[in-house]
């Protein structure tokens, strides 16, 4: 029979043991949470910035965010959305600096703007090409252009000339940009004889005048966009040449529509309306937009949706075939598309 000491000497032994293991226990518990929390944030949120303001994702949140997502509602376009752009004139990113270089192999070109489909030069530029002096009533929105062939009067959102006093209609109608007058380059054919020429490959527009040629950029129309549904991979073209190529993830079956398309618009961590109606902010982990979108005209041959290319919050998708139709990319490619994309590029998608 053990002596009352050895009783409680073996109590002793057996209440540190479980305390031991109970702290071991607790330890591991902590460390495992920290763990999932970690790997759950890094799954949602792999590849992308952090939002300007970015909501506090709770468990489920992160739970559902591993879960396969689908395009299968709306993007919801708000004060984030862009409806028009300019390019950048200061390359800060990887796409951007490509093209710097391959713009340097254009030679001399002058910025124009496409409107309503057309191709149009700022009055200034077209009056030096043509040897004119321009003359440009900021009140009257009218002016005049003087040159050794006579003198031509224009008007603002007018498409209605005169030729030393003897009227003439043009192709298209003055357009104010920025308040300052653009004129269609076909005008230029209809005043002062010119020719003009559009290279299908480049997208560059030429103006030829007797001995004088003046080339005019538009950004919209020197890039392109070719998507490889079947392949997944998507490419930007600037001026005819390849600028740089991207893996994405595209639609399940025959979700994501083939044809020509273009970029309607772009929207910075675009809210999400949910086919069963909720609406998903911006940055959350369950919203499968990711960072950016560029909506394109096309819908979706299965659902009707809209189409767009943008972020996911699903970075393992890539290189698969599962969306419900958009195109995604790694949210960081998606910002750098969304940076140097303009407004109207065109959008070739095939099988």
């Amino acid at each position: 029979m053990s002596s009352p000491t050895s009783a409680l000497e073996a109590l002793a032994r057996s209440k540190r043991r479980r305390s031991v293991a109970d702290a071991v226990l607790l330890v591991a518990v902590l460390t495992f949470g920290i763990v999932y929390a970690y790997l759950g944030d890094s799954l949602a949120l792999r590849h992308a910035g952090a939002p300007a303001e970015p909501a506090k994702a709770s468990a489920a949140e992160v739970q559902e965010a591993a879960l396969p997502q689908a395009e299968e509602g709306t993007p919801v376009l708000d004060g984030n959305a862009v409806a028009a752009s300019e390019p950048d004139p200061a390359p800060h990113n990887d796409l951007q600096r490509r093209i710097a270089g391959m713009g340097d192999r254009l030679g001399d070109t002058v910025c124009g703007r496409n409107i309503g489909d057309a191709v149009y030069v700022s009055l200034t530029e077209a009056s030096r090409m043509v040897g004119a002096d321009q003359r440009w009533d900021k009140g009257k929105q009218a002016g005049v252009l003087i040159s050794d062939s006579g003198l031509v009067r224009l008007a603002a959102d007018s498409s209605r000339a005169s030729v030393n006093e003897a009227p003439r209609q043009l192709s298209g109608p003055v357009r104010l940009v920025n308040g300052e007058p653009f004129i269609p380059v076909r005008a230029l054919a209809e005043l002062y004889d010119a020719s003009t020429t559009q290279d299908a490959g480049t997208g560059l527009t030429t103006i030829t005048l007797g001995a004088k040629t003046l080339q005019v950029a538009v950004p919209e129309r020197l890039f392109k966009i070719e998507i490889c549904r079947g392949e997944r991979w998507l490419k930007v073209f600037y001026a005819g040449k390849l600028a740089k190529e991207y893996p994405i993830c595209s639609g399940a079956g025959d979700n994501t529509p083939v044809g020509h398309f273009h970029i309607q618009n772009k929207a910075v961590w675009p809210s999400w309306r949910a086919y069963w109606g909720e609406l998903i902010p911006g940055g959350s982990p369950r919203n499968p937009l990711g960072a950016r979108w560029l909506g394109t005209t096309a819908r979706g041959r299965v659902t009707g949706w809209a189409i767009g290319i943008h972020g996911t919050n699903q970075p393992s998708s890539i290189g698969r075939r599962i969306s419900g139709g958009c195109i995604r990319t790694y949210n960081e490619n998606s910002m750098e598309l969304y940076d140097t994309i303009p407004i109207g590029t065109p959008v070739w998608i095939h099988e």
